[in-house]
């Protein structure tokens, strides 16, 4: 299988605004759909479950972090997202990433997405991190790269393709920064 490499070009101030933009609307939508302030504090700062009935559309929190974190931030960043593949496992069994992303116009994936609720450590066994070491390591996927999210915090992973080892490459906790400066600001 080839390797799909990742290119960073330079970031120029106004792609950075732009982002910060962006950043602080999800901030605020998110914030707008709890019933109570303070429980989306808490799941923020101390990472507390939280229910559907916390929520004013009473979404599953699954689903609550897909449409209003996961999505838009990967259409913000003009990738195509395809719900919902189905990869195939040992013992004839299948697994079903959240998301298969890719760029536009293409169709092979560069990485598959596994969300969870906001307050979900990525690292628990049997969710996010482990099940997305599953799909790459066992190369039951199309790609190399995957990413484990709980909408705030984003875990990329990536298979080598000669020992098929999955390695984290990176955590980044995007909405962070923004939730101190918020706090400060208000």
């Amino acid at each position: 299988m080839s390797q799909t490499r990742f290119a960073f070009p330079s970031i120029d101030q106004q792609r950075i605004d732009t982002l910060d933009r962006k950043l602080r609307e999800l901030y605020q939508i998110v914030r707008s759909k709890f019933r109570r302030v303070a429980t989306f504090q808490e799941v923020l700062i101390s990472s507390a479950s939280y229910q559907s009935r916390d929520l004013v559309d009473r979404q599953e929190p699954e689903e609550f972090v897909k449409r209003r974190l996961i999505e838009p931030i990967i259409e913000f960043l003009g990738y195509e997202i395809v719900p919902e593949t189905v990869l195939s496992a040992p013992a004839g069994s299948t697994r079903t990433p959240d998301y298969t992303i890719r760029p536009r116009s293409q169709s092979k994936p560069i990485f598959y997405v596994e969300a969870e609720p906001l307050s979900v450590d990525l690292r628990s066994s049997g969710y996010g991190v482990s099940q997305v070491d599953e799909w790459i390591s066992l190369r039951s996927s199309n790609t190399d790269y995957g990413i484990a999210t709980n909408g705030l915090d984003w875990i990329l992973l990536k298979s080598c393709t000669v020992t098929f080892v999955v390695s984290r490459k990176d955590k980044v906790r995007i909405l962070a920064g923004l939730v101190i400066n918020l706090q400060l600001s208000s």
